[in-house]
């Protein structure tokens, strides 16, 4: 199995708009996360996003807070200075090009808050409230910061009865992170496997940096998975089934190594053997 290039029928009219893109992420191919484009997308979950949001069809929409903040004022002056920039840069790349397209917006924590915040007895007026207030669109805001639950869902109110803060319209809360293996258990419920370093790539001496490619994706790609490994530790990578390359490297560059890996998918269960009907003996 490898990743595919073979991107869903969508209309044209969905858009994912990231505040943390370069913009050669504004591009439909190829399907696969780069390194470069942006703040987070070399981190392997969320090049992973990237790329399954092109599959799906959407359009990559980066934007930016192209003015500085003015130097020299109050700390909260250059935080209102740099939310309107970034409201105002989302609304020019999505809102004003006019074909009625749903916009999914994924921003940093605080920065879809819509009412204000006092700060240092100062308000604080972050993107959301700027945007609704500029183009009179109410966004739908939605928290995943906020909330732990044993259950994922939406939350309806407080642990202790009271009511959700209104700065949001929905708060959804996530399970407490759980580890096995030193890996998250959540990536083993979407359908990743445990990988265990092959005995070519170990050091017994030195740390190591492993990074897992699919096999059919360039070396500026965003690796499926990275960890890295102690001496002494026994960790794995977690992947899907498919076909990888890993390739290991220590601190100083001085040893590398790197040599394909293939997962493959898990066997089903046998179907078992269906029993004979017992009968139950007659009394004479």
């Amino acid at each position: 199995m490898k990743r595919t290039n073979n991107r869903a029928t969508a209309p044209l009219s969905r858009i994912y708009a990231s505040d943390s893109l370069a913009r050669s992420a504004a591009r439909d191919e190829p399907v696969h996360a780069r390194i470069t484009d942006g703040d987070f997308t070399a981190e392997p979950t969320s090049g992973a996003l990237l790329s399954a949001l092109r599959t799906l069809g959407y359009r990559i929409v980066p934007f930016e807070a192209s003015n500085a903040p003015p130097a020299g004022r109050h700390f909260t002056d250059q935080i209102n200075a740099r939310e309107t920039a970034y409201a105002s840069s989302l609304i020019n790349r999505t809102i004003q090009t006019g074909d009625g397209s749903k916009v999914l917006v994924h921003v940093g924590f605080g920065r879809n808050r819509e009412t204000l915040e006092r700060i240092d007895r100062r308000n604080v007026r972050w993107m959301a409230l700027q945007l609704r207030e500029i183009t009179g669109i109410d966004p739908l805001t939605i928290d995943q910061t906020s909330y732990v639950s044993d259950r994922t869902g939406v939350c309806a109110f407080n642990s202790d009865g009271s009511a959700l803060p209104t700065d949001r319209d929905i708060y959804v809360a996530h399970p407490p992170l759980a580890f096995e293996r030193e890996r998250p258990t959540w990536r083993l419920a979407r359908g990743q496997r445990f990988a265990d370093i092959p005995r070519a790539l170990k050091n017994a001496d030195e740390r190591v940096i492993y990074e897992a490619r699919y096999a059919n994706e360039p070396d500026d790609a965003v690796p499926a998975d990275r960890i890295l490994v102690d001496p002494g530790e026994d960790i794995p990578l977690l992947l899907a089934p498919g076909r990888y390359r890993v390739r290991a490297w220590t601190q100083d560059g001085a040893w590398t190594r790197s040599m394909p890996l293939t997962v493959a998918a898990s066997t089903p269960p046998a179907p078992q053997k269906a029993r004979p009907k017992s009968t139950r003996r007659k009394k004479k």
